[in-house]
């Protein structure tokens, strides 16, 4: 501000001492102010008693004086100014003040006074010499003109009009009037000497503040800490280079921005709370959602008051570093810490329920839900109904629930609904009498009645054609099954435990599954979260894995980076999927395990770029020509529509959703007036 206001004064005040370059200004108050006072003396000196000599003289003279000044603008727009062109002009100056003296009564004229203005332009455009001696012509052009008067060699206008003496004598008139313009000569020069040395004077300060500006400015963009001052209302005054970066912000857009609303807008966990709770000189932590594709920043920050002289505080400054690459190096500490401790722990530990049957293991808040859940069903007959994706343990969980309860001793029959033939599935549920039908050369007993006792473990459900459906609910209604070609129902005491990866809810709506039997199966439901889902079960996972491949005592080291490379991994074939890569990690690796023993899939998997990949269905049947701009855009408005209506509007939530950072969301909400 104080810069722009310097520059302002600059350029005025050249303006006006710069030789020729405020002449314009000259003309242009001659012409508006000098030729209307001409006039209106004229005016006032002659009335209504105009002669026919006086009349033409009021045409010639205001006349010239528009036309001469007139001419001198287009020369000056033209050729610009000289030293003998501002000279012109100010002889033209002491002519009309000369002849309106003249005009308006000679040596009693009221505009006596109008030598002084010329004798100060003079002084301010050609310096102290010059204005002296314009002095002597402004003295001999009123002397020539008095002389001429009263020797009658320079009649008035009006004839009527008498020559009269000024009071107190020509020679008094004559030397005040000399005084005057030598004085206001000196003492117009001084004055402009003097404005010009403090011209020189805020010419020098601004350079030197603009050159002290640009070092601090320097120094602040080569410092590798970003810096970022704002004033006591947190809008931003100044970001360095590096703030800049971190912030992904140009330097045209951050000023006058508010940083509170910048930080909220780049990083989730920023709210009222976290702003109010900023404490000076305290280091805090943040962290900035960056562009899709890109890992977030872990940044630390400390605030500082901006102390000038006087104890004034006008400004706040924030100082960030970026410790992503501390804070990972942090994690892969942690890491092998935790790797160590789990694998260092003896095999012969007493086990809790979580971790007995079959390596069904897990720490997080899911699981140990899970398990609780496995404890209080397991005492009980009731009906489970277990869903998942392939591969999570649906199986594991089942056993569980068997294991832990009376008939954990009973037998446990697994059966894969999806694997029998539809027109075997029957047979081999509740089995047949021999002759039955073509190929029953003897009677089976069937899986239902081969797990009396125990429980029957009907995997992948939602298989299940309809008409078996109908049958299976009979069997769970009546506790009886009639094997095929049998005449008479056969009591059964078996414990059914389903499992699927589709949604049956779905399937009922669809007409695909019986609404009573999935009520029927699903008297307890166990959801089990996907491995992505629950990564921190990753590392015990590992060590249950490499305690079942590892018969002997060999001792397995998986190293932390190979370990992070699991965490980060997206398994799409969950715990099947991780069993596979330790498998191969110990075919190749042997006793340590690197990265280099894992798959390619999982070297390279980028998780921000997996968990923003988006299915996009396009028709086959694509009609071209047609204007994709517009078709990008409507996919556009209806994916952030959607996600604006799963968020309940709330507008960080969505745009967390779409993967991308609350800047660039709120720009496409803008750019379609959402």
């Amino acid at each position: 501000m104080l810069e722009r206001q310097l520059k302002k004064i600059r350029r005025s005040l050249l303006a006006l001492l710069g030789r020729g370059q405020g002449v314009g200004w000259e003309i242009l108050l001659r012409m508006c102010i000098l030729g209307p006072l001409l006039i209106a003396g004229i005016a006032l000196s002659i009335g209504d008693a105009s002669t026919n000599r006086m009349n033409h003289f009021m045409m010639v003279l205001p006349g010239s004086l528009y036309v001469f000044s007139l001419l001198s603008i287009i020369w000056l727009h033209l050729r610009k100014g000289s030293p003998w062109f501002v000279s012109l002009q100010i002889l033209a100056d002491v002519f009309f003040v000369s002849a309106l003296i003249y005009v308006t009564g000679g040596p009693i004229s009221p505009f006596l006074f109008l030598y002084l203005p010329v004798v100060m332009s003079a002084s301010v455009f050609k310096g102290r010499n010059m204005a002296l001696a314009f002095t002597s012509a402004c003295f001999i052009s009123y002397g020539c003109l008095i002389y001429s008067m009263l020797g009658g060699y320079l009649t008035p206008l009006d004839p009527a009009m008498s020559v009269f003496l000024p009071t107190g004598g020509l020679l008094v008139q004559l030397l005040g009037l000399v005084s005057a313009m030598a004085l206001t000569a000196v003492a117009t020069t001084f004055l402009m000497e003097r404005l010009r040395l403090s011209v020189d004077l805020i010419e020098q300060s601004r350079k030197d503040l603009a050159d002290i500006t640009n070092r601090q400015s320097a120094l602040m963009h080569e410092l590798p800490e970003g810096v970022v001052i704002t004033d006591l209302d947190d809008t931003i005054t100044f970001m360095n280079r590096a703030a800049l970066d971190l912030f992904q912000i140009g330097a045209d857009e951050v000023v006058g921005l508010d940083f509170q609303d910048l930080l909220a807008e780049m990083s989730p966990e920023w709210d009222e709370n976290r702003k109010n709770k900023v404490q000076l000189y305290e280091q805090e932590s943040v962290t900035l959602t960056r562009t899709e594709g890109e890992e977030p920043l872990h940044l630390v920050f400390t605030t500082r008051p901006l102390s000038l002289e006087g104890g004034r505080e006008p400004g706040v400054i924030y100082i960030f570093q970026d410790v992503t690459k501390l804070k990972s190096v942090q994690d892969q500490l942690a890491l092998q810490e935790r790797m160590a401790r789990l694998l260092s722990e003896r095999v012969d530990e007493p086990q809790s329920i979580q971790t007995k049957f079959d390596y069904f293991v897990g720490e997080t808040v899911a699981m140990k839900q899970i398990f609780r859940l496995i404890e209080r069903i397991a005492r009980t007959d009731a009906t489970v109904l277990i869903t998942g994706e392939s591969g999570t343990g649906k199986e594991l969980v089942a056993r569980a629930v068997h294991m832990g309860g009376a008939r954990g001793n009973a037998p446990f029959v697994a059966v894969n609904c999806g694997a029998i033939p539809e027109n075997l599935i029957e047979s081999e549920l509740f089995g047949h009498r021999k002759g039955a039908f073509t190929g029953a050369d003897q009677e089976a007993t069937g899986l239902f009645r081969r797990a009396e006792g125990g429980t029957i473990f009907l995997d992948e459900i939602g298989e299940l054609p309809l008409h078996m459906q109908t049958k299976l609910l009979r069997v769970i209604q009546e506790k009886t099954v009639r094997p095929v070609g049998g005449d008479r129902e056969i009591p059964i005491h078996v414990r059914i435990i389903s499992a699927t990866n589709r949604n049956l809810k779905e399937e009922v709506a669809r007409g695909n599954f019986r609404e009573d039997l999935y009520y029927r199966l699903n008297v307890v439901s166990i959801q089990i979260p996907a491995l992505r889902q629950r990564r921190e079960d990753v590392p015990v996972l590992v060590k249950c894995i490499l305690k079942r491949l590892v018969k002997d005592e060999t001792e397995i080291v998986m190293s932390p980076q190979a370990m992070d490379l699991l965490m980060k991994y997206d398994y799409p074939g969950n715990v099947r999927e991780l069993e596979n890569i330790i498998e191969r990690g110990l075919v190749l690796g042997g006793s340590v395990i690197l990265p280099e023993h894992l798959p390619d899939t999982v070297r390279s998997y980028q998780r921000s770029a997996s968990e923003n990949v988006t299915n996009i269905i396009i028709d086959d049947d694509l009609q071209l020509p047609c204007n994709l701009d517009l078709i990008l855009a409507d996919f556009e408005r209806r994916y952030l529509e959607e996600a604006l209506k799963k968020s309940n509007g709330v507008k960080k939530k969505a745009a967390h959703m779409l993967g991308m950072n609350f800047r660039s969301f709120r720009y496409r909400l803008q750019k379609f007036d959402l």
